[in-house]
């Protein structure tokens, strides 16, 4: 696992000709070079990708580098929340789907998951207590093709 960035870049903060070279080609964004750099300084060792989403930021991870990610007491996500601007949802890649699919849909609460049998299959429906923002529903929708979501108000 790494960042986008070289390690030397991630530590100093100033892209090298090699990474510029990757920003100019749009190969990494200036939110890459930012969380990139602010992991690095809390000992991570990088992660698998981020997906910027208007309300929220999704970092994928390893399971260890998304332990690292969070940091002691939550301490190292609330400090990069903080520094972007935004929520940030960190969601480990050995995860069930289950557990994919709540962190995703944060701070909406999974209230209850049935089965239901339908001639051409069996599929999976959530119901949550309030709507999920349109980008993390599409990552859902990608992540598990076989949910329905729905919503009901508690």
């Amino acid at each position: 696992m790494a960042f986008p960035i070289c390690e030397d870049c991630a530590l100093s903060g100033i892209l090298c000709k090699s990474c510029q070279q990757k920003a100019r080609e749009g190969n990494i964004s200036e939110l890459d070079v930012l969380v990139s750099s602010l992991l690095a300084h809390h000992g991570v060792n990088g992660y698998d990708s981020l997906v910027d989403l208007e309300t929220k930021l999704i970092i994928f991870a390893s399971n260890d580098d998304a332990t690292a990610i969070i940091g002691p007491a939550g301490k190292t996500v609330a400090e990069l929340s903080k520094r972007v601007g935004r929520k940030i949802a960190v969601v480990s890649k050995s995860w069930e789907k289950d557990q994919i699919i709540k962190s995703l849909a944060r701070p909406s609460r999974l209230i209850a998951t049935n089965k239901v049998f339908r001639p051409d299959g069996e599929i999976q429906k959530l119901i949550f207590d309030k709507p999920i923002d349109e980008g993390s529903l599409k990552l859902i929708k990608e992540t598990a093709p076989d949910v329905e979501i729905s919503y009901r108000a508690v």
